[in-house]
């Protein structure tokens, strides 16, 4: 039962490490395109697509739901709590139930059914990490974040000062800056510059990663780190991909991404401080 434990917790670990890693990703694949056309124009938001960070993040839910099945079989309590839960939420399961009905009632229902169900696997997972919280293993969660953003922040690097794509949609779903018309650009000291993408599908949605994962490696709020600080090398190195990751974060010129770096950033700081003053007068008046 121990090492069974020890392989579950492992691969859990892994797939979330994989989905932190492709979360920033636009890799993905059409569904349907001929559905996504308006007045003959194709309109990319309504093209249902299943991206690659979908898929991991749906073996997890379904490794996460076989391991429950499993659990609550042997004691024959899947379909109690089952019963239990439609007899205690009746009006929350009807009110799911008409608003999924309700996107078949769309002008394009089937871009709408996939991204409620989108949504929803995104609801699950996030649901999933709380859950499952004191089963994630910290140093992966920070080693996955780490190589993230030096992964974006290497590719955003590598768009900016050459002006161009790095390899291109294979290399996860790095867009094509080198078709200079409806990419985004800025003028910076009068020349106008396009702006990284990394991987994703805008600067802005590379900024936002960013930022996020910048203020958690600044926070490490709700896990306890295990990494050993005193490693020199690692440190260097830590320091080097942060470094890394915020020049990437200005050059988007994301103006929310960047507010929300600088504001979570202060929070964090006002948390700590006020914390080790708290300690210290509590320290010094008793």
């Amino acid at each position: 039962m121990f090492k069974r434990n020890n392989l579950n917790n492992l691969v859990l670990n892994s797939l979330i490490g994989i989905i932190i890693f492709l979360l920033p990703t636009n890799f993905f694949l059409k569904l349907f395109e001929s559905g996504a056309y308006v007045n003959g124009l194709r309109i990319d938001y309504l093209i249902p697509k299943l991206y690659l960070s979908d898929i991991f993040i749906l073996i997890l839910l379904l490794f996460w739901l076989i391991n429950w099945f499993k659990r609550n079989s042997l004691k024959n309590k899947t379909w109690k709590l089952f019963k239990s839960y439609l007899t205690k939420e009746p009006l929350l399961i009807s009110l799911l139930v008409i608003f999924f009905l309700r996107q078949f009632l769309t002008l394009y229902p089937l871009s709408s059914v996939i991204y409620l169900f989108r949504v929803i696997e995104l609801g699950l997972f996030a649901g999933f990490l709380i859950k499952n919280k004191a089963k994630i293993n910290p140093e992966l969660i920070e080693k996955s974040v780490l190589a993230t953003l030096f992964f974006q922040s290497s590719v955003a690097i590598y768009q900016y000062v050459n002006q161009k794509t790095l390899i291109g949609y294979y290399l996860l779903g790095e867009p094509n800056l080198n078709n200079y018309i409806g990419v985004s650009k800025s003028e910076l000291f009068g020349i106008e510059k396009i702006i990284p993408y990394g991987t994703t599908a805008h600067p802005n949605v590379l900024g936002g990663f960013l930022a996020l994962y910048l203020l958690y490696l600044f926070s490490k709020t709700g896990w306890k780190s295990k990494l050993e600080f005193n490693n020199t090398i690692f440190i260097m190195t830590q320091s080097l991909i942060l470094c890394l990751a915020i020049v990437a974060l200005f050059l988007t010129q994301s103006v929310t991404a960047i507010f929300t770096f600088i504001l979570g950033l202060c929070f964090i700081f006002y948390q700590k401080y006020s914390n080790k003053t708290k300690k210290y007068l509590q320290k010094n008046l008793n």
